[in-house]
């Protein structure tokens, strides 16, 4: 199984445009292998929109994959995400990773799009079967509880058939939803033994719906920093943000050996596929991704 280590960023941690661009030239040449954006509607800090940026992004490269992780599903339109990612996949020979989830129950967040969370689990699996079918079909009619078409043909189709799709999540209706309409999985911020459970709770209802989710789609959104610099704000901030859980037990970080040993413990543990968020801002944030590529690439990739 390959293992391949992507970089990923939450909100908006650059100085500027130009320092952003930097970095998505610095994952192309570096041998790093994706780049993944998050998705929040209503983000009191700045936040790029994922499918825009991806669309950026794949005009500038020619090497890297890129995701989303994840697309809140149930806020968007399936019919139109379902264009612009074949537009994007299609145009960039087939290097698009399209993942979703339901979001957050925020009802602040929900609010603020004019939508409620109630129904988000049926939208998102109703959602994904249209989706599949407007990318391997034509003539798509479809008639559900929450979305309607009618002979609809998306034209040009992705490059890839079948695209494959990744679900995030972290509870057991999520691991299901994986087993049951999922090609991949990306866990966030979990520490390698749950990730293990996380893996075999998909595994076995993937029996059970006489499915198989190949072995090497299995990834997590994984915290770093290497080197000595303050960063007690940041750690800090996570642990606000997941109580429950020992920071030491999912972060990977400080020396070069630390970081590779807590990714062995997540390959161990069945996980091959990991995005990499630095705990840095500004003018570190490029230094980060910088020494992350030194200590990795050359011991994961080919």
């Amino acid at each position: 199984m390959k293992i391949r280590i992507g970089v990923g960023f939450s909100g908006w941690p650059f100085e500027s445009t130009q320092a952003f661009w930097d970095f998505v030239d610095l994952v192309e040449e570096s041998g790093l292998d994706s780049i993944w954006l998050n998705d929040r509607i209503r983000n009191p800090t700045p936040a790029l929109e994922p499918i825009a940026a991806l669309a950026m992004i794949a005009g500038r490269t020619q090497r890297i994959k890129f995701g989303m992780s994840v697309a809140v599903l149930p806020v968007r339109d399936p019919i139109v995400l379902a264009k612009e990612i074949a537009t994007i996949d299609y145009l960039c020979n087939g290097r698009m990773l399209p993942a979703f989830g339901l979001g957050l129950k925020n009802e602040k967040e929900w609010k603020a799009v004019g939508r409620t969370p109630d129904h988000r689990a049926g939208m998102t699996d109703e959602a994904v079967a249209l989706m599949r079918r407007l990318w391997s079909e034509d003539r798509v009619t479809h008639e559900g509880q929450f979305y309607n078409t009618h002979e609809l043909t998306i034209q040009p189709k992705p490059l890839q058939q079948p695209i494959p799709v990744w679900f995030g999540g972290r509870t057991q209706a999520a691991y299901k939803r994986v087993a049951r309409s999922g090609d991949g999985f990306l866990g966030a911020y979990q520490t390698p033994a749950d990730c293990g459970q996380a893996v075999c709770a998909i595994r076995q209802a993937a029996e059970t719906y006489e499915r198989e989710v190949p072995e090497d789609h299995y990834g997590t959104i994984v915290p770093f920093h290497l080197g000595d610099e303050d960063i007690s704000q940041e750690v800090d901030a996570l642990v606000r943000r997941f109580p429950k859980i020992p920071f030491d037990a999912y972060a990977a970080w400080r020396t070069p050996d630390a970081l590779l040993r807590r990714i062995d413990d997540y390959v161990e543990a069945g996980v091959t596929k990991f995005v990499m968020r630095p705990m840095a801002t500004g003018a570190a944030l490029y230094e980060q991704f910088e020494r992350l590529a030194k200590v990795a690439v050359p011991h994961y990739h080919d």
